[in-house]
């Protein structure tokens, strides 16, 4: 720790000041070389510590990715697997999800419409609020999931060859 030595300059101060290092305090017979000195090993250890860290943080997050990469790339042959066991199953789906979406598309125009004629009411009633979400949302809950079921299950690229008369 150090002090100012007061001078006529800083009569104004109210407080005396006092100058505090991040370090602790190193005995006064090290020169200011070997503080410096000891100062930037403490760093350096810090840094290379710091690195190991990383390095085992990157490690962890490689695994991860491999695993996550690994579940994708098995839910994706399963899906394949499905789509050629049931060529016309899969197309189905793909033509169900198209005319699903476009009652989605209907049924978020009537949401849509109910907030603009209620939306006053619900931000005064917690009965309005309730009504409405219970009316709309169960409903788009289960759409969702039913489209995106679909929609996986239908996702099919190739389109199905007929099977061969009996």
């Amino acid at each position: 720790m150090t002090f100012p030595e007061p001078n006529e300059n800083q009569d104004h101060l109210l407080f005396s000041q006092i100058e505090i290092g991040a370090g602790p305090l190193q005995p006064s017979s090290l020169s200011e070389s070997e503080e410096l000195q000891e100062e930037n090993s403490q760093v350096i250890r810090l840094l290379q510590e710091l690195l190991r860290t990383q390095a085992e943080q990157n490690k962890i997050m490689s695994q991860m990715l491999a695993q996550m990469t690994a579940q994708g790339k098995q839910r994706v042959r399963d899906l394949k697997r499905w789509q050629e066991s049931h060529p016309y199953l899969a197309a189905s789906c793909r033509d169900a999800a198209n005319k699903l979406g476009h009652v989605q598309a209907e049924f978020l125009q009537n949401l849509t419409d109910q907030v603009d004629c209620t939306a006053d009411d619900m931000l005064e009633s917690d009965y309005a609020f309730s009504d409405f979400v219970e009316k709309f949302g169960p409903k788009m809950l289960h759409l969702n999931g039913i489209l995106q079921m679909l929609g996986q299950l239908g996702s099919q690229t190739a389109p199905p060859t007929k099977p061969a008369p009996k």
